[in-house]
């Protein structure tokens, strides 16, 4: 049975990920705290991004009559640009919101001589794991 942890918060860990994070306690070891501080320090930036680039370029704009018949082609096309970069902000501040979740509940957490990587876990001397 998967938890809702990784269910509902977004970012992609494998199995054998999830299965340590239930069975080992590398995290209880781990700066997971430290660790959070490091991400969570980007989504003021975005959130900053994202407040001025809608205000300056509402998304409802698009969606008017005006928009469609007194600009050129070539405006709505650049007009893409700002609207797209709202909706990445959004994406990323709640991307990083949940990584934030799992990087304190301690999910991915493994000793540096395992050579951890995004999503798999590590990826050198996992035997050493179990002898810990």
């Amino acid at each position: 049975m998967l938890n809702k942890l990784i269910l509902f918060s977004g970012p992609y860990y494998s199995y054998r990920t999830y299965h340590d994070w239930l069975h080992a306690p590398f995290s209880d070891y781990a700066p997971c705290y430290e660790e959070m501080l490091r991400k969570f320090k980007l989504v003021p930036l975005y959130a900053a991004v994202f407040l001025l680039v809608s205000y300056i370029y509402p998304i409802q704009y698009a969606t008017s009559d005006e928009f469609y018949n007194e600009r050129s082609t070539l405006y709505r096309f650049w007009y893409m640009w700002p609207t797209f970069l709202i909706f990445r902000m959004r994406i990323y501040i709640g991307m990083t919101l949940s990584e934030c979740v799992c990087i304190t509940a301690g999910l991915g957490a493994y000793p540096a001589f395992t050579d951890p990587k995004s999503g798999q876990g590590p990826t050198k001397e996992y035997h050493h794991l179990k002898e810990m």
